[in-house]
Parts: structure tokens; sequence; C-alpha cells
């Protein structure tokens, strides 16, 4: 499997739950689950659509504010998406050992030009609001792989999810905006609804999507469908245009069935990530970026860097072989992957993101490997060990 290729994972939900789950309604479960009112909330058909609403809206209240910052590694949807607003994207290199932007970097970055500022929560790492000089209208907190991460109660800080294949709500559609409470601009939740009243209605029921999700998060059943190249599942690259859409009416209800599947599992994804960074924390060559995972807040995918291009890839050679879904994430810096479009700016030097892209590898967080961690943590610790002879 390709490093580029990213495996379905995800909370695995039975295919029965999903054909049982036509009466829920998952808007209060999630107004519950994150703290924020329902009429701060707004669905769309993904979690870039969402991220799209929230930045034509301010671009409309900012006319004079054309930029937006954000890391030189991340989704390539989230840049695309800033290009299809008519924003200009300016780059910005992390630090390999939090994830987050260097802070006095950041600082010079940002300008009277700056509309925001993502901070992007890779693998459920929370992110600090930076301080800044001239802070932004309002920063982005891309939470597409931090489903738990709750109200902080930041006036100035929106947020993004996601619910589609690979995250923690796997339910293979949708995504949502979620507003501020106590946002110094009341234009910003009217403006938000008009232009989601402009998408268009989704054309299907994305239900039978949900359910081949479902059936290929299984590593083995991944793994062959990967195999074959045509199909380019799972494979790192940038889409463009990108289509947005309403959510569909469907998503309610199979969405808390999802989220009652994450509920059930809850202590087991905490005990794995738990068992994860204990096993791991101070062998030859891997560094944890994060170890703070537990019952309230999950990883998508626990990560990890292995420093050595050989050992990372017998880890995942050799745990793939018996388990799957141990995968790198974002091949490369976004200005050079594949279908990069001619506006996105290729200048600049990211250091830390590249050193990201090249080190990171993630180990799975799902059902399919309950009641086999520990043979899991077991083959890997012995390719650690063997690696240093």
């Amino acid at each position: 499997m390709a490093f580029s290729r990213i495996p379905p994972g995800g909370n695995a939900v039975p295919l029965l739950r999903l054909f049982e789950s036509n009466k829920a309604d998952f808007r209060p479960v999630f107004s519950r689950h994150s703290g924020f009112p329902e009429k701060n909330v707004f669905y769309a058909g993904s979690g870039t659509g969402a991220l799209y609403i929230a930045l034509l809206a301010l671009k409309r209240l900012y006319p004079e504010r054309t930029e937006v910052v954000l890391p030189a590694w991340c989704c390539p949807s989230v840049p695309q998406a800033i290009l299809q607003a008519g924003l200009r994207a300016v780059q910005m290199d992390l630090d390999p050992d939090t994830f987050a932007y260097p802070p006095q970097a950041l600082d010079t970055a940002v300008s009277g030009r700056t509309l925001t500022v993502l901070l992007v929560h890779y693998f459920g790492i929370p992110q600090p609001k930076p301080a800044l000089r001239n802070p932004p209208p309002l920063f982005l907190r891309d939470c597409a792989q931090d489903f738990d991460f709750r109200n902080a109660h930041e006036p100035d800080c929106a947020l993004f999810y996601s619910f589609g294949r690979g995250k923690s709500l796997n339910s293979g559609h949708g995504g949502a905006l979620v507003l501020p409470e106590n946002s110094s601009n009341p234009s910003l939740r009217a403006l938000c609804g008009e232009i989601l009243e402009t998408f268009p209605k989704a054309a299907h029921s994305p239900r039978n999507k949900a359910l081949l999700i479902e059936i290929f998060s299984h590593p083995a059943a991944f793994r062959i469908v990967s195999a074959l190249p045509f199909l380019s599942i799972g494979k790192t690259v940038w889409e463009h245009p990108l289509r947005f859409t309403r959510i569909h009416p469907d998503f309610f209800g199979w969405a808390t069935a999802c989220f009652d599947v994450l509920e059930d599992h809850r202590n087991d994804y905490a005990n794995l990530a738990r068992a994860y960074a204990e096993s791991l924390t101070g062998m030859d060559g891997v560094l944890l970026p994060f170890k703070g995972y537990g019952r309230d807040h999950l990883p998508v995918r626990f990560p990890l860097r292995v420093t050595q291009a050989k050992l990372r890839e017998k880890l995942q050679g050799n745990l793939n072989r018996e388990f799957g879904g141990v995968t790198g994430q974002y091949p490369d810096i976004l200005s050079r992957l594949p279908g990069v479009p001619a506006e996105f700016p290729r200048d600049g030097f990211y250091p830390g993101c590249e050193k990201i892209a090249a080190e990171i590898l993630t180990f799975p967080v799902t059902a399919w490997l309950l009641g086999k961690e520990g043979v899991f943590l077991k083959e890997a610790l012995k390719t650690l060990k063997e690696s240093r002879r």
C-alpha cells in the first residue's frame, strides 16, 4: 500500500446499524456532544463545503482582506476551497514537534490583508490559538480529524468538522460549520445561512456510498481494492474545481448510528491509544507528536514520526501484511501534490512540513483491530527492536 493511499479507517459501523437508523436525528446529538447550540451549526455536504461557506461569508464582510494563512502540509481540498473562494493562500511552515505554526513566523506573516488563519487539528491534536499583534477577524479551526473538540467559548474562532470517509464519524458524507456564540459581527450567521441556500441539493442519497465505505473500511478489503491502480482509492491528489452541495436529509439518521457505535467503542479506542503511547514512548527512531488522548478525546488515527525511512517502510510492511491500516498521511507538501492548479503559489521553503511528510506514520484506531491489539503491538515492538541490531 503506497504511503499516499489513506485507508478508510475510522469508526467501523455494522451494516445493520445503518439500515436501522432512519428515525434518529443527529442535530441534537451533535449539539450535546460539541457543546454548541444547534442554531450555530450549518450542515453542508462535506467539511470542505462548510469551510467554503465560512470563507465566502468572511470575504463579504471584510472585502479588503484577501489572504488566508494555512499550513504548507494539509489536505489539498483546503487550499482548493481558498482558491475557489477567490482568495490568496499564504503557506506557513509547521513545527514538526508540535504540528503547530512557529509563533514568531506566524506573527510576521499575519497582516491587515489576512482574512483568517487556519488552525489544523491533525489527528485530533488540539492547536492553541496564537497570540498575534494583528489578529484576523476570525480564526478557523479545522476539526476534520478532531470530532471530539468541544466548545472552548472562543468568540473569535469558528470551526468546521468533516463526517466523511476515514473520519471518526465515518458516515461517508457531510460536514458542519460551527460559529462562535458571541461573535463580534452579528451578520456572520445570516450570511452563512444565505450562502448555504445557494448550494444545490444533493442529487442522490449517499446511503449506498456510506454502506460501501463501511464494507471497505475493513483493512483486508481496502488492501484488495487499493491494489487496483485505475481506481485511485485513497490516493492524495488535488481535485479542482470542487462541487459543493447541501447535506442530504438521509445523513441525520445514519450519522446518529455512526455516533452510537463510536460511543460503544469509546473506552476501547481510548485504551488502544493509551497502549500505543505507553509502548512507543522512548523507542529509538520513534517520536510521538501527541500523547494526550483519552476517553473524551480520541484520535482518528494514532500518529508517530519514524525518523528513519527504512524503519518506516519496514514497520508499514510488517504490520500491514497481517493487520492493514498502517499508513502515512499526505505524501508531500501542497505545492508538489499531483494536479496542483497553476494559481497555487509554489514559492517558499517549508522544512518542518517536509520533515513531517517524510516521517509521519499512523497506526489504526478502529474496531477491526480490537481484540488483536496485543498481537499488533508485539509485532510493532519486535520490528523496532530488530532495527537496533
